[in-house]
């Protein structure tokens, strides 16, 4: 095989300026690094990095290799030529491939490499994410069996990390880039540690039993993104259902087999009994492992579940799960559908109400809908207020499938999938949205939602998947029943979730509570500096905001991949926060640091902190609930001599740095309409 690349140089190469003083030109170990990317390229190119989520490239080692420069790049070079000359491709468990290098300068042949060995190797994404457990302390005593604690470290790692770092020796058999079932990971994590457990690890026992603990932060993602300050049930519903995904790999379900196994969730039935506020403190979930069943290479498992807070009763649940096969997931029916429920996906309706704008009726009113992280519909597009078996009212809702959503990252690693429970809180939606349609709260003063209607059970069944390929799912939800109560409306439905067609949920009993009593309030979050360990202040010199990444925001991706905040509006936003507290119009800032990257990806929350003349800006750990800080200065409020500026080389015109690819931006923030470059500096033209 052959792979040939180029890159164009100027004399502004971020390379020139440290290598060397006075004598600049690229190091030759940056020739090499190219030469690897673009074997990378040619492996992708093969298919061999597909179904291979994590895995990173690297030179194969304990191999010596022939490395040999005969030429530079300085400033006044125009292009450089990277070949790769492919020798052979090992196909396998490790796929590597054996090449020659050579790069050409202009012409002039000036690195040659023989024979380098560079391979695909298994990763997580702990490895890149160290933040997740940096500094990580267990606070209260863990299960411990046969020596190996089951705390945060091993529960995070088996959503995110080396599965012996989940479960220990038993599972070194995946280590090495073998499918096995995950939790999901950050930001839809809700598993803290493990204190009890009743059972043997490997043991395939009914039976095993545990007790998990999720520590509910008072300032969690979801208690901002919810209509109301309470555990959305979608959120609950994975606190109980995860400890569940947890027995079922302890047992060693995978072990059983050769086979590739993906794990979801079949069916449930259960009962809220307690909204979870801010300040509720710790969630206790009660798992036992009741059904082990097998037939035609599936395994299906069944689980009685109680969560717990303060010894009393919050949910109580009967679910079923299944381990199955590749071809078995690929080759699913659904819940098939009679021609007369089928018709109802495209059922004319005179009512379009778009939601991504977040029109005021359902945003801005006494009840709202969830915030956009949470927000499971897109656009109404059917009502029938005398709709339904019973006259009472029928609504669609649709939304459309985008494979970068938060939740397929989250929801697993290396196997894709909508939540289920995300399904659940879309048909919740649905059925919002008609409440507040037929004005269900007139004549209440302070009307909410509950999570999920207390002390009503609700049955759900799943018969298919979300995942990244798919393109539009459709909630169809019928109301079945209104109840009035003496503080409030109930509303029950039934329905059914839609992708592309096919009919892969169903929901019956599903309660939808309008009560009329103030929003709970959430106690105050305590920040601290990561840095010191010593408490921030909050008050009048603390503001809160969250940013996503719709609008320019997502147009600032200096990797080419994920975005994040520019530099600069880090800056801004520390003047804004001093001008807001001090009452005076700052003149600047110095010793500004950046502290960290802050990606956005897919909303982040940022808190700016001043304190006398420090500004710090501050962006949410959600993996470790915490606040770190990202970026710091001095705040000046009277007039700052500046140094005076060095005087401008001789510069030459650049073309499109956008088209050429030397610049990230995207076409909101491509302001540069000309450029010019020197050996020590640049101008430009900006029309914002």
């Amino acid at each position: 095989g052959y792979l040939r690349a180029s890159k164009g140089i100027t004399p502004a190469e971020w390379t020139f300026e440290g290598h060397f003083k006075n004598d600049p030109c690229m190091p030759g170990t940056l020739m090499f690094e190219g030469c690897l990317q673009a074997v990378g390229f040619y492996l992708a190119g093969l298919g061999y990095t597909l179904r291979k989520d994590g895995w990173r490239f690297e030179v194969a080692p304990d191999l010596a290799y022939a490395l040999r420069c005969r030429g530079q790049v300085i400033p006044t070079s125009k292009m450089l030529i990277t070949e790769i000359f492919v020798e052979e491709v090992h196909d396998g468990p490790i796929p590597t491939v054996y090449a020659d290098f050579l790069c050409t300068v202009d012409g002039l042949k000036a690195f040659h490499a023989r024979r380098v060995a560079v391979r695909l190797i298994p990763d997580y994404p702990l490895t890149s994410r160290p933040e997740v457990l940096d500094g990580y302390v267990e606070p209260k005593p863990v299960a411990v069996v046969d020596g190996f604690p089951f705390g945060y470290h091993s529960l995070i790692s088996c959503a995110w990390g080396r599965p012996s770092d989940a479960f220990g020796p038993m599972y070194r058999v995946f280590d090495q880039g073998r499918h096995c079932a995950r939790l999901p990971g950050p930001p839809y994590h809700f598993m803290s540690r493990i204190t009890r457990i009743d059972g043997p690890i490997g043991g395939m026992k009914v039976g095993t039993a545990i007790d998990l603990e999720y520590d509910i932060p008072s300032d969690a993602w979801y208690f901002d993104e919810n209509s109301t300050p309470v555990m959305p049930f979608a959120v609950l519903l994975e606190a109980a259902l995860q400890p569940c995904g947890w027995i079922a790999c302890y047992i060693g379900s995978a072990l059983t087999t050769d086979q590739d196994l993906y794990f979801r969730n079949l069916d449930g039935s259960g009962t809220l009994h307690k909204e979870l506020l801010p300040t509720s403190g710790t969630l206790i979930t009660r798992a036992t492992l009741t059904n082990i069943s097998r037939s035609g290479g599936m395994i299906i498992v069944g689980f009685d579940v109680r969560c717990l807070l303060d010894g009393e009763s919050v949910y109580d649940l009967k679910t079923v799960f299944g381990f199955f096969p590749t071809k078995a997931l690929a080759n699913q029916v659904g819940m098939p559908p009679t021609d007369a429920e089928r018709a109802t996906l495209e059922a004319p309706s005179d009512v379009l109400v778009d939601l991504q704008p977040r029109p005021a009726r359902y945003f801005a009113g006494p009840l709202v809908l969830p915030s956009q992280m949470l927000l499971m519909i897109d656009r109404v597009d059917g009502w029938w207020p005398d709709g339904g078996k019973k006259g009472l009212g029928r609504v669609r809702g649709r939304k459309d499938v985008e494979a970068s959503e938060w939740f397929f990252k989250a929801h697993f690693f290396s196997d894709p999938v909508q939540p289920g429970s995300l399904g659940i809180e879309a048909m919740i939606q649905a059925v919002q949205w008609a409440a507040i349609e037929l004005h269900l709260h007139e004549g209440m003063a302070a009307p909410r939602f509950e999570g999920l209607a207390l002390d009503v059970a609700m049955s759900w069944k799943y018969r298919g998947q979300v995942v990244p390929r798919n393109q539009v799912v459709t909630v169809d939800m019928e109301i079945v029943e209104i109840r009035r109560e003496a503080n409030g409306v109930l509303v029950l439905a039934d329905g059914f979730l839609w992708v592309d067609g096919l009919r892969i949920y169903g929901a019956t009993g599903m309660g939808i509570r309008i009560v009329d009593a103030p929003n709970p309030r959430r106690k105050p979050p305590v920040a601290y500096d990561t840095r010191t360990g010593t408490p921030l202040l909050t008050g009048p010199t603390s503001s809160e905001e969250r940013v996503t990444a719709d609008g320019w925001v997502g147009d600032h991706a200096p990797t080419w991949t994920r975005p994040a905040l520019p530099a600069m509006s880090m800056v801004h936003r520390l003047l804004v926060a001093a001008e807001a507290s001090d009452g005076r119009r700052p003149t600047g800032l110095t010793d500004v640091t950046i502290h960290r990257w802050v990606v956005v990806d897919p909303a982040i929350r940022l808190r700016t902190q001043i304190e006398g003349h420090s500004a710090k800006l501050l962006v949410h750990n959600d993996a470790r609930n915490r606040w770190d800080v990202a970026a710091s200065g001095t705040v000046h409020f009277d007039p700052l001599e500046l140094p005076p500026s060095e005087p401008v080389n001789a510069q030459r015109a650049e073309p499109d740095p956008y088209a050429a690819g030397r610049l990230f931006h995207g076409p909101a923030l491509r302001f540069l309409t000309e450029l010019s470059a020197g050996e020590r500096s640049a101008s430009g033209t900006i029309d914002p």
